[in-house]
């Protein structure tokens, strides 16, 4: 949800919602009332109706400041505007006139009345236009006349020279420039903008003999010449620039005046830009060029004096509260008259405490037991009656604050309790049901927060702040559609709102709206011309879709006034680079002398001054081969064509180009579009070629996007983007060309000098060629393994290069089935490594990771006590595993080389989160330091397929665990519920190289774990009525046992988890005692219940049935529906599942007929179904199915399917209950 000026609402949405009885209560929502921010919006509207005449300037910008900080609150927007517009028009103070316009300027830019901006800000004397000259060294002392007579001068880190910057177009306002809202953004004209000096110089004329007004503002140290003249000197920093901060009078004659300001920046805030205004005393803007001279006039300038007391200097004759409101507004927390603003508030606070002076006070206060006392004492002013001013709102307000800390230390429930007296006090303070709605959510129950907030904003309709929540608790909740309705609404009202206009950037790309996207780069564009990442985006969208003449246009306007920008330089060359033109060096040497600590473009550059164009040439295809397809199929592949060179260090570039056919209409609406991968940090992607042919037609594809690929959701983040390429209407007999390239970026090889790449022959479509090309260094050895096919294959030497060429013909598209073993396993394809053997690679694995599993002390504590209580190693390990896993949350960072390199294990444990080889590294170096041999495997899950040993190579890997050889135990760290005996199923059986700590490497196969096992013990005595008591047991070990154990962990009743547990089996069962042993994680876990269920036994006209599903589902339909099988059936696991259930029949009931039993086996599946008629009208049935292998071969699938189906038809009956 999003923050307001008085909350920090929580982040972190989630998808679960545990809705319990128990809460029902605490749920209900609010009794709604009118908008409190109305009504305050009235109250100030009356205050301006009765009191505005006779306000002082100091006053009315107390009051326009309440006001404005009501426009998230309200949704009475235009009278808001109007009531700001009417206080300015009123003013005659100068000073004032230029705090009111920030306000407005801010609240038209919000609600989009651009016109409105560009006519305000140059009414007040806005200079328009400068020349720079920048960055300079930071000097105390500057020989003016010499710097602005100079073509070129000694900067901070080079020559400089003048050069022209524009606050805002000429003809167009919002064209160009870097001062439209006043402000000027002198930061994006000067590079580097960290300790460093800025001069900015232009003329104004002076139409009379007279006093003139000069307003500025500044950050860290501003210095001000009229002629040669210094006029100012800042005597103090300020937190940041501000509107007339200082008020310069000068006195002087009739003509052109040069005025000059010479701004510095600090190391923690390189803020070099400033506000700078110049009018006549009555506010009347002056003539301004900055021409192009190098002339300083000798007209001397004399100090006038002020005309009008300064807004501070009115403040400190009325009240401490109205100097420190000044000073705030002014953003001078420090200064030196006056002394530190957080003090002056409080001392202010001390002598009368007021909400709004309470509500100051608070925002100069980082520490949050300093706010929570302030407010403790504001709620006891309020309880002893000496606030007077609207009580019941101040209380409200007050309880909220104090609500928002607890949430804020994740003390959800207090927070819940302060929300609710809040709304007690006040009833139409809807901010207070906000923040039960950020509690709610915190924890877990975002279904009935988002129902609350639609409740809030139906009752309080366009209040920017509940819009917000509604769009990012919608976004939370994957609602794609309903989410972005939101964030249109929120950018209505809230345009220049970064997060929505990135979720609608998204939005568009999503579904590639190639024209909604371009009208939202340009809103985005006239919103923050002077934005260099808006400019950035939008010219790469432009260059992505072939308009590359547009992209250079944007880029250059912008050059104009920031030519030392590096950023846009480097997108300038990126953007001629895309183009195929031959002059983008230039700009991309500029941007890397600007910025050289900059590794990716100098390979950038390395890459366009060598055969960045040329490497693939020779091995494009420019038609498809003439050859028959062997299936038919809607779409076929006429060429995969796939070129790969290598640098000497193992660095490469890739080039892919890519053919599809449509022969059908089904075709054509199966082929959306394509995409491929990338990783940004380290690589960079260009889209080649993307074309139709129609045919004599050629149809340019111009809808690209890229995406982030990560999955918050199971929290995996990775430095991979997708780089999407979205197909237009297809037709019959349409052919699409695809060609791009990825080339790496970096330096340095974050593998060291290892190359390797595992390329599948094979697609979904049948292809009449895939070719795959290897351009090396000729003297670097290669290892290669071809698997399932037999390609044609070549080499020859071309200079200092070997080319290694396979190609492969007429391809059948892969198939699949359901659950049939990885798909890898039945591919054809080509491995390729620079590692001779697995030990070569072994070593290079412990060097990498070496270092990142030295144990601090810190760490080492924490071994030392997790220990302490341990006799044997395996005590030892079965600790240090539990502590892992219960106190590291899988949370998967994987960028750049920490794609297989772990974080430090240090730091893994302080942050309490990691992925799993951070996991396993911390396991690893924990049970070293505890005195027990340990080493990090890297292996292969088993879903991925089997592969062939052979080379050895980095692809073939996708997780790693731990290995204990005195025990022969592996332990996988992510998962967090299973014991040391229960490896999750995707490991087992998965190729692994075990790596220990000397760099010796040992490949092998996982164990698979053959103990699974799920028992039930069941009871049912039946009533005369057809209802049951029933009790029992459940027993579960093995694989299964992690999944129960998580369930289990879920903070509700244990008799409500194992209602959940049994709802399969037992319908309209009611747990009514439950018990539960096992609780630690390597415990197998047996739960005991009593209960009852009424539905559990269907009537029929002699008695009842109960249908033998109790026992378990149908096997065929979950495992073998298909009458026969290409590949093998795989289980995961062996593992057994057994029921023993005893019915017992009502007085003057009997069993009728009994199906009849069934025990049956073979090599792969066994199934026993006993029925056992006992005395006194009880029967037994003893169930076992047992799945004696992980896998069924095909040829075996028959005889198994058999067994099912018998076992099938036992379930399909029923047992009878007869009335005697």
């Amino acid at each position: 949800m999003t923050s307001s000026p008085f909350f920090q609402i929580q982040p972190g949405f989630s998808t679960r919602l545990f809705v319990f009885g128990w809460l029902c209560c605490w749920l209900m929502p609010p009794v709604l009332a009118g908008n409190f921010a109305d009504d305050q919006l009235k109250r100030l509207a009356q205050r301006l109706e009765t009191e505005l005449a006779a306000m002082d300037p100091v006053d009315k910008l107390l009051l326009a400041e309440e006001i404005y900080f009501l426009g998230h609150e309200t949704g009475s927007q235009d009278e808001l505007n109007g009531m700001l517009a009417r206080i300015f028009e009123a003013a005659e103070h100068q000073e004032l006139k230029g705090e009111l316009a920030y306000f407005l300027t801010q609240q038209y830019r919000q609600t989009r009345q651009s016109e409105k901006v560009a006519e305000l800000v140059q009414s007040l004397g806005y200079v328009p236009e400068w020349q720079l000259l920048g960055p300079l060294s930071p000097s105390d002392e500057l020989d003016l006349v010499s710097l602005i007579g100079a073509d070129e001068v000694k900067g901070l880190t080079r020559q400089v020279s003048w050069h022209p910057a524009r606050a805002w177009g000429k003809d167009d306002y919002w064209s160009e420039g870097l001062g439209h809202y006043g402000y000027f953004s002198a930061n994006q004209a000067v590079f580097p903008n960290q300790l460093a000096g800025l001069l900015a110089t232009t003329w104004f004329y002076a139409p009379a003999r007279g006093d003139y007004r000069i307003g500025l503002g500044w950050s860290k140290d501003m210095r001000v010449w009229v002629n040669r003249s210094q006029v100012f000197r800042a005597a103090f920093e300020n937190g940041n620039a501000s509107p007339d901060q200082e008020v310069v009078n000068v006195r002087l004659k009739k003509g052109w005046h040069r005025l000059t300001l010479y701004l510095a920046s600090a190391s923690e805030e390189p803020n070099l830009g400033f506000f700078a205004r110049v009018t006549d005393q009555e506010g009347k803007p002056l003539q301004v060029e900055a021409r192009d001279s190098k002339q300083v006039p000798r007209r001397k300038v004399k100090l006038a004096k002020q005309q009008e007391i300064g807004l501070v200097d009115i403040a400190k004759q009325k009240s401490m509260y109205a100097l420190a409101g000044m000073l705030l507004i002014k953003e001078q927390p420090r200064h030196p008259e006056h002394g530190l603003l957080v003090e002056m508030f409080a001392n202010a606070f001390a002598e009368q405490p007021t909400r709004i002076l309470t509500e100051k006070l608070l925002s100069v206060t980082d520490n949050p037991n300093d706010r929570w006392q302030y407010l403790a004492t504001f709620l006891d002013h309020l309880e002893k009656g000496s606030v007077k001013a609207q009580p019941a709102f101040a209380k409200a307000w007050a309880l909220t604050q104090m609500g928002q800390i607890a949430l804020s230390q994740d003390r959800f429930w207090e927070a819940r309790q302060y929300s609710k007296r809040a709304l007690a006090s006040h009833p139409d303070y809807w901010p207070a049901a906000v923040l039960d709605n950020n509690a709610l959510s915190a924890l877990g129950l975002d279904g009935v927060a988002l129902n609350r907030t639609l409740a809030l904003n139906k009752h309080y309709p366009n209040v920017p702040w509940l819009m917000m929540d509604l769009a990012d608790l919608y976004t939370g909740m994957f609602f794609v559609s309903e989410a972005e309705q939101w964030v249109d609404k929120v950018l209505a009202l809230r345009f220049h709102h970064r997060k929505f206009t990135n979720r609608k950037i998204q939005a568009f790309k999503s579904r590639g709206d190639l024209e909604g996207l371009e009208a939202l780069y340009r809103d985005i564009r006239r919103d923050s011309p002077y934005s260099v990442s808006a400019a950035l985006t939008y010219a790469e969208f432009l260059s992505g879709n072939r308009r590359h003449e547009e992209a250079r246009r944007l880029l250059a306007t912008l050059l104009d006034d920031m030519p030392n920008n590096p950023d846009l330089l480097q997108g300038m060359g990126e953007a001629r680079l895309r183009a195929g033109e031959d002059d983008a060096l230039p700009f991309l040497e500029r941007a890397l002398a600007l910025r050289p600590q900059n590794p990716a473009l100098e390979n950038l550059i390395r890459l366009s001054q060598a055969e960045r164009q040329v490497f693939y040439k020779p091995y494009r295809l420019e038609k498809a081969p003439e050859v028959p397809v062997l299936e038919v199929s809607d779409i076929v592949m006429n060429l995969d064509n796939k070129v790969v060179k290598v640098a000497p260090n193992g660095q490469s570039s890739l080039y892919r180009q890519m053919e599809w056919e449509v022969i059908t209409e089904q075709g054509a609406q199966n082929l959306p579009g394509h995409s491929f991968s990338y990783s940004p940090l380290r690589e960079r992607a260009e889209l080649i070629k993307a074309e139709v042919y129609r045919g004599d037609q050629t149809i340019l594809v111009t809808t690209t996007g890229r995406s982030r690929i990560s999955d918050p959701e199971y929290r995996m983040y990775y430095d991979v983007v997708a780089y999407q390429v979205r197909f237009p209407t297809l037709q019959v007999g349409d052919r699409v060309r695809l060609e791009y390239r990825i080339d790496d970026i970096n330096n340095t090889n974050i593998f060291g000098d290892y190359f390797g790449d595992l390329h599948v022959f094979s697609n979904s479509y049948p292809t009449k060629r895939i070719a795959y090309t290897l351009i090396m260094p000729k003297d670097r050895p290669i290892y290669t393994h071809v698997e399932k096919m037999d390609p044609e294959y070549t080499t020859r030497e071309d200079g200092e290069n070997k080319v290694y060429r396979w190609v492969l013909d007429q391809i059948s598209p892969y198939e699949t089935e359901s659950r049939m073993p990885g798909l890898q396993a039945y591919l054809p394809y080509l491995g390729i490594s620079t590692f001779d053997n697995w030990n070569t690679m072994a070593k290079w694995y412990a060097d990498l990771i070496r270092n990142q599993l030295e144990l601090d002390s810190e760490t080492k504590q924490i071994v030392a006590e997790i220990t302490k209580d341990t006799k044997t190693n395996l005590e030892k390990v079965k600790a240090i595993h539990e502590y892992v896993v219960t106190h590291t949350r899988y949370v998967a960072l994987e960028f750049g080389i920490h794609g297989y390199k772990p974080y430090e294990v240090n730091q893994v444990c302080s942050r309490q989160f990691g992925d799993c080889k951070d996991k396993a590294s911390l396991m690893v170096a924990m049970m070293l330091e505890a005195g027990v041999e340990a080493n990090i495997v890297i292996c292969r899950t088993s879903d991925r397929g089997d592969i062939h040993a052979y080379p050895a190579m980095l692809s073939y890997f996708n997780h790693a665990i731990a290995y204990v050889p005195e025990f022969d135990l592996y332990l996988d760290g992510t998962a967090e519920f299973s014991g040391i005996y229960e490896l999750p199923e995707m490991d087992q059986g998965g190729l692994a190289l075990i790596v220990d700590k000397q760099g010796n490497g040992r490949l092998t196969t996982i164990p698979r774990q053959d103990d699974t096992l799920t028992e039930y013990d069941l009871v049912l005595n039946v009533t005369t009525e057809g209802t049951a008591q029933v009790e029992g047991s459940l027993h579960y070990r093995g694989s299964v046992t992690p999944d129960v154990r998580q369930y289990l962990s879920i903070d509700t009743k244990l008799g409500q988890n194992l209602q959940t547990i049994l709802s399969g089996m037992m319908p309209g069962l009611e747990v009514l005692q439950a018990d539960r042993e096992g609780t630690r994680l390597n415990d197998p876990i047996t739960l005991h219940f009593k209960g009852e269920t009424e539905r559990l036994m269907a009537p029929q006209s002699n008695g009842f049935k109960l249908p033998l599903e109790i026992l378990n589902g149908r096997l065929v339909q979950r495992y073998a529906a298909n009458t026969k099988r290409k590949f093998p059936l795989d289980f995961g696991v062996a593992k057994t599942r057994k029921v023993a259930l005893l019915l017992n029949a009502p007085d003057g009931f009997n069993f009728g007929a009994i199906p009849e039993s069934l025990d049956v086996e073979n090599d792969d599946f066994a199934v026993s179904i006993l029925f056992d008629r006992g005395p006194d009208a009880s029967l037994k049935v003893n169930y076992q199915v047992k799945f004696k292998n992980h896998r069924v071969s095909p040829d075996n699938y028959a005889a198994l399917r058999e067994l099912m189906q018998q076992h099938d038809r036992i379930l399909d009956q029923s047992i009878q209950l007869v009335s005697e």
